[in-house]
Parts: C-alpha cells; sequence; structure tokens
C-alpha cells in the first residue's frame, strides 16, 4: 500500500472535577473535538465572524456551546462528548444554515462548511473522522498547510495490518527499508547520490512524541503503539530541519 501526501478535501472536527486518576484519564479519551473551517459556496474564500452553535439533539438539558470563526474561517469546539448535536451558522450577509452530526466518544471531526450569500442550494458537509491525540499535537494543521510531507494516520495503520513498524515504510516512495543488520531493520532517505552509488542513503532524524530520538530502529516500539506517522523528504516545520529528513512517530503514550 502506498501513502499519499495529499490534503483532504474536508474534516469535522472532535478533542472536569473528577474523583481520580483513572476517572480522568477515561474522560480525557471519551471526549472529542468538532471543528473545520467556514468557506464562500461561490468564491471558496474563508468566511470570518460566523457564528456557530453546537447543540446537543434530544433532552439531556445541555446547553448550546457558540463559538465565532477566526480571520482564516476556522472554529473549534473542544471537550464534546460523543453523541448527535445541530450545528448552526449564522453571519449576516449569509444564508443561515444547520446540519446534525454525530460523532463517536474521543474522535476529531474536522469539517468544511460552505454558506451562500442567497438561498441557493447547499453542498453537504463532508466529514472525516480523524483522532483526538493527533490533532493536539498539530497534525492535521500541518497536512493542509501544504508541506511536502507523508501523513500516516490511525486508519492507515490498522489496514497495513503491518508486522514490524518498519513495515510501514518500505511502501513509502523516496524511503529505503534495509532489513538485517547489528540494531535491526533501518529506514533511509533516497538521495540523489545514493541512487548513483546504490547506497541505500542517509539515515533520517526520529523524533518520538515531540522528542529527538536516538533510536536506533524504529523495531523498538510495536506497531499497536502508533497513533500517526509523518515523513518528511525536503522542508518541514517547526525544529524539524534535519537535512536528511525527518520521521516524526507519534505514540498513544502522547494523551497521558
Amino acid at each position: 500500500m502506498s501513502f499519499s501526501g495529499a490534503v483532504p478535501t474536508a474534516l469535522l472536527s472532535v478533542a472536569l472535577f473528577v474523583p481520580s486518576a483513572e476517572a480522568q484519564e477515561a474522560s480525557r479519551t471519551s471526549s472529542g473535538m468538532v471543528g473545520g473551517q467556514v468557506v464562500d459556496q461561490r468564491t471558496e474564500d474563508a468566511v470570518a465572524d460566523v457564528e456557530i452553535t453546537l447543540a446537543t439533539l434530544g433532552t439531556d438539558g445541555s446547553t448550546p456551546r457558540t463559538v465565532v470563526s477566526n480571520g482564516e474561517g476556522r472554529f473549534l469546539f473542544q471537550g464534546v462528548p460523543g453523541g448527535s448535536y445541530l450545528l448552526s451558522f449564522r453571519r449576516l450577509g449569509y444564508s443561515e444554515r444547520s446540519d446534525s452530526v454525530a460523532m463517536d466518544p474521543g474522535t476529531f471531526l474536522d469539517l468544511t462548511v460552505t454558506l451562500a450569500e442567497e438561498a441557493i442550494e447547499l453542498e453537504d458537509i463532508v466529514v472525516t473522522v480523524g483522532s483526538v491525540l493527533l490533532a493536539r499535537q498539530g497534525f492535521y494543521d500541518r497536512k493542509r498547510q501544504g508541506f511536502r510531507g507523508t501523513f500516516i494516520e490511525p486508519a492507515d495503520i490498522e489496514e497495513e495490518q503491518a508486522a514490524s513498524v518498519t513495515e510501514l515504510f518500505q511502501n513509502v516512495r523516496g524511503l529505503t527499508v534495509v532489513w538485517g543488520g547489528v540494531y535491526g531493520a533501518q529506514v533511509f532517505m533516497n538521495q540523489r547520490s545514493s541512487l548513483r552509488t546504490n547506497y541505500p542513503g542517509c539515515r533520517p532524524e526520529i523524533w518520538l512524541d515531540g522528542i529527538r530520538s536516538t533510536m536506533e530502529s524504529l523495531d523498538v516500539m510495536r506497531v499497536e503503539e502508533l497513533e500517526g506517522v509523518e515523513i518528511y523528504r525536503g522542508s518541514a516545520p517547526g525544529a524539524w530541519t534535519d537535512p536528511c529528513g525527518t520521521i516524526a512517530v507519534w505514540t498513544k503514550r502522547v494523551l497521558r
């Protein structure tokens, strides 16, 4: 299976007085986030200052929550339990719209919502379910911002059914996996010089849960520990500036 770095067309967002650490952990993993971007139906430009209300469907008595989209048309609700909700969008000069959404506990829903200046038929809201953990780490923001990276999400990891972590990289364009050796399987970035010399390439810098790692092989981890992976062969955001490239690994442990 080959992973692409393409940005999805849309997403819908999903992230405590507590008596114990166990209850706090359960609450953190069961709540999610709902967010996304509001755009103009005709121009596809971001629409700022949209009043967005999130109300629970049913009779649980909870108070609706309201946020306002920023200058890039983006909005976010955090700490949203699983359930069914009514989202309403209002802005002067645009037709009001309301849509219902349902989310499982602990998921990240990232939406693209279109508003029309006049009463015309609107496109459906497009929803992609993501990981709250990765959303908190800026994974989806970097994916939307157009960095030339490859992004491996939880669904990709599950679909691949790899026996080891390094197996996830064997079909990624620009990478070479060398099996065996003193430290186990190694992942190399393909460089132009290596193509002429038959050398596998150079070793990229590894970052584990936001910290530079000295691990000799990615196979010191287990596949079931992974939540997501970012691979950069050129320019990368923030501190990820190694000339050979960067592999940023996010594990489920970053929740703790």
